[in-house]
């Protein structure tokens, strides 16, 4: 892991996240301590959705960091509760990717989704724009027909894309929606992403340089082809309830 780039997601990876279960226990069996964790989904998917937000959105600030560019803040707002669908949000980064083409630039990008109370969906976006160029509003070239666009320059964009993260849990999401997504982390960036957001216990049996990746069972290094098996095991009773369980050896006092 190179030095600069440690210190710029050190904070971020070992944050944890409240609400990963909403009730646990332990007990000793024959020697053995069995730790059961009673599973809320909602609040894992926000969890990793922060997690992987809160990464991307340093990697890449750290890595355009010398090129000083300017941070855009871009809220794209429905018009209509109905007009959503999942295709939406991709065709409006085609948009912008496609002008940032025709300047000779790449598209850095971080974005949340967010429920409103209307129950309509919105989406939140940091853009790094080179200072040479101004983005046009995205509702009247056309990127975005299907409401209002919001752009201004933020001096801490990764604070209120985390802050709209969170308010992701209070809610529903559609169908199909994805809820969070990075553009222009690559290489060596997305392999700091993919290892800081690991579980703690996987990044201590890995050493600092591991490709980690989810495979069944467990999790591997991509590169060396080390594979640390889960401690956990699912159960899933059928009513709905999902839990976690573990045995850990007890040594005799």
């Amino acid at each position: 892991m190179t030095t600069g780039l440690q210190a710029a997601v050190a904070s971020a990876a070992s944050a944890g996240g409240a609400g990963l279960v909403y009730n646990s226990t332990s007990q000793t069996q024959g020697g053995r301590r069995v730790d059961w964790m009673k599973i809320d989904r909602k609040a894992i998917r926000v969890r990793r959705l922060r997690r992987r937000v809160d990464h991307s959105a340093r990697v890449l600030d750290f890595a355009l960091q010398p090129l000083r560019p300017r941070k855009l803040f871009v809220t794209l707002t429905y018009r209509e509760v109905s007009d959503w669908s999942p295709k939406h949000v991709a065709s409006f980064l085609d948009c912008v990717r496609k002008w940032l083409y025709r300047q000779g630039e790449s598209l850095s990008s971080v974005w949340v989704a967010e429920l409103q109370q209307r129950g309509a969906m919105h989406y939140h976006l940091v853009i790094w724009l080179p200072r040479r160029l101004r983005m046009p509003r995205p509702d009247k070239r056309g990127w975005w027909p299907h409401g209002s666009t919001k752009v201004e320059t933020a001096r801490s964009p990764i604070g209120y894309l985390l802050k709209y993260a969170s308010k992701g849990s209070e809610g529903e999401f559609p169908r199909g929606a994805r809820i969070h997504g990075a553009c222009g982390v690559k290489g060596e960036a997305a392999r700091e992403v993919r290892f800081c957001c690991a579980p703690c216990w996987v990044r201590d049996a890995l050493t600092g340089a591991a490709d980690i990746r989810k495979v069944v069972g467990g999790w591997c290094d991509r590169l060396s082809g080390v594979f640390v098996a889960s401690p956990w095991r699912i159960h899933a009773p059928g009513s709905g309830a999902i839990w976690a369980w573990k045995f850990t050896e007890v040594s005799p006092c």
